[in-house]
């Protein structure tokens, strides 16, 4: 039943419980009819009983007591009896008329008593008329009053008691038609509660069946509206709901594999945005939203708030950078520098318009390249081939001044051989000569780096290497301590090379430390390199020159020609390694050398 039931549409269920209730309060029509007839009944008795009984005994007592008045006064009279029969029967006769004109049905129950009235009439009519038709006053009279009127007496006294049972009847019949229509009453108020209990039930059971399901598909079509796509909802029996729950499934479905579409969309357009090597910012007209790419958050290290803040406010750090985003003008490749941790980059800038398809403007792009490198690389090649020009031409200024220089230092060997000592100080012989040495020690770094020579490559011991050019500048620096630390390996070096590159450091921190100081010389194998690390208790390098520190005729130094570290970084990527400053400070400073193993 309850299958069946949960079979039926809505609308079935609710003619359904129409019918019901209609059956119900057509059954207050059965309670109404019965009550109907026991009334009838009551009145039906009333009406051929005892109404009947009533108004005949009326009848018949009033008839009775006329007729004992009738023979009571004739007794009474010296005539006794020779008008009685007379006025008897004229005074019956108009008692038939009264009945007859009140078409009053004889009851049967009173039929022996009728019968004992029409003895009465009869006695009268025969008995007392045949002893009067004799003359026989004193007989008729003798009967009439101890015969007659006896009987009569003894017929009132029944019509007396008879009346009595016939108004406690009718008293009784009276007093059951108020019980019988409030039992009515009371049998349709009940029956009105009854019915109204059970629509309200049925209305219940009927607007449950159909809010709970609601309740609950609500519930779950407002989490799907709130994102969960692919949410199913419970199917349910009802076939209405049944067939709503699959349409929002499947619209749930829909969604689900829709959202998926488009977030597959999205993050693979991100991806492409994100892989760029190209900072994006979107910049949207309506609403301020704001896009950035995973470049913008890399290069400049900022968040979506920052460019927000950097969009509505002035006075920025890098506000030539961010006055572009807010002037939203079209911009085409736009130099910018923008500081960065204490580094300066430089960027190249673009604005343009963004449009959607029908090509109206609503929003902009702003979009940057770090071309820092790209800069650098092209200072370099300007430095190289400013670098390769003045190598050409110190090759040949190197060439040309070597020659004379070979013979002032023959003459002045000369001189300081044949001059007295007191001659040599007097001409200062040595300090020329020391001087003519640093001229030609200029002129060979000049062809070095103009020409520099292919190192030969033989397997050596490092740390045998340094000790030599070490114990080399300690003989001549008494000063100047080196504390060495290397770990044992075989490189593949110039050994000649090699030594000039440690004897230019070494040199360089001497002059740094004022020619008296500590150095310690760290050497290890890391990652099939071996690292030397250099550290010396200088006074450091300014911070002004530390970028540009091995380019050439770069220096610090009051009488420095600036091209030592250029001369050492260009043998060590000969060899296949490496140089970079490491730390400088106060305290001293700290390169490293690579060189590789194999």
């Amino acid at each position: 039943m309850k299958n069946v039931i949960s079979k039926l549409s809505f609308r079935s269920k609710i003619l359904s419980s129409l019918l019901v209730i209609a059956l119900l309060l057509s059954s207050l029509s059965f309670i109404f009819v019965y009550s109907i007839d026991d009334l009838s009944v009551v009145s039906q008795k009333l009406k051929d009983e005892e109404i009947p009984e009533l108004v005949w005994l009326s009848y018949w007592e009033e008839e009775l007591h006329v007729k004992q008045y009738i023979v009571s006064n004739n007794l009474d009279r010296n005539d006794c009896c020779t008008s009685v029969v007379t006025e008897y029967k004229q005074y019956g006769n108009h008692a038939i008329s009264r009945v007859e004109n009140d078409q009053l049905a004889f009851p049967a129950s009173l039929q022996q008593l009728k019968e004992q009235i029409q003895l009465l009439d009869f006695q009268i009519n025969n008995n007392v008329a045949g002893l009067i038709a004799y003359e026989d006053q004193e007989a008729a009279a003798t009967y009439l009053d101890e015969v007659y009127l006896p009987q009569l007496y003894k017929v009132q006294a029944e019509i007396q008691d008879q009346k009595k049972d016939v108004s406690n009847s009718l008293g009784q019949l009276s007093g059951d038609l108020p019980l019988i229509i409030r039992n009515t009453l009371i049998g349709l108020l009940i029956s009105m509660v009854v019915i109204v209990f059970l629509s309200i039930l049925i209305s219940y059971r009927m607007s449950r069946m159909l809010t709970k399901p609601v309740e609950s598909m609500t519930a779950r079509v407002d989490r799907i509206a709130d994102g969960e796509y692919g949410l199913r909802l419970e199917e349910e029996k009802q076939i209405e709901f049944l067939r709503l729950s699959k349409s929002i499934n499947k619209m749930s479905q829909n969604l689900s594999e829709s959202f998926h579409k488009i977030t597959a969309e999205k993050t693979y357009r991100e991806q492409i945005l994100n892989s760029l090597p190209v900072g994006i910012i979107t910049v949207d007209h309506y609403n301020n939203h704001l896009f950035l790419n995973a470049a913008v958050k890399k290069m400049l290290m900022i968040s979506l708030s920052d460019v927000q803040h950097a969009l509505h406010h002035e006075g920025n750090d890098n506000e030539a950078f961010w006055r572009i985003l807010r002037e939203k003008k079209v911009k085409k490749h736009q130099k910018v520098t923008y500081q960065l941790n204490q580094e300066e980059r430089c960027l190249l800038v673009s604005q343009s318009q963004l449009v959607d398809d029908e090509n109206n403007v609503v929003g902009r792009i702003f979009h940057f390249i770090d071309i820092t490198d790209t800069e650098q690389l092209e200072c370099r090649m300007h430095q190289s081939e400013k670098l390769a020009q003045v190598g050409e031409l110190a090759a040949g200024a190197a060439h040309e001044i070597r020659n004379p220089l070979a013979v002032i230092h023959g003459f002045l060997s000369l001189m300081n051989h044949g001059l007295s000592v007191d001659e040599r100080k007097s001409f200062q012989v040595e300090l020329l000569l020391k001087e003519l040495e640093r001229i030609n020690s200029i002129v060979e770094e000049m062809l070095m780096l103009a020409k520099p020579r292919a190192p030969v490559m033989k397997a050596k011991r490092i740390d045998y290497v340094l000790e030599e050019i070490i114990s080399f500048i300690t003989a001549n620096n008494q000063a100047f301590t080196i504390q060495v630390e290397m770990e044992k390996a075989m490189v593949w070096i110039d050994d000649k090379q090699i030594k000039q590159v440690v004897h230019n450091l070494l040199r360089n921190s001497i002059e740094a430390m004022g020619g008296a100081g500590r150095m310690e010389i760290t050497g290890m194998v890391k990652r099939n390199q071996y690292c030397i690390y250099l550290k010396d208790s200088g006074t450091g390098i300014p911070e002004e020159v530390q970028k540009s520190i091995f380019y050439p005729f770069t220096t610090s130094k009051e009488n420095g020609t600036g091209l030592g570290l250029t001369i050492v970084k260009t043998i060590l990527q000969n060899h296949g390694g490496d140089i970079e400053l490491v730390e400088t400070s106060e305290k001293g400073t700290t390169f490293m050398m690579t060189l590789p193993i194999n």
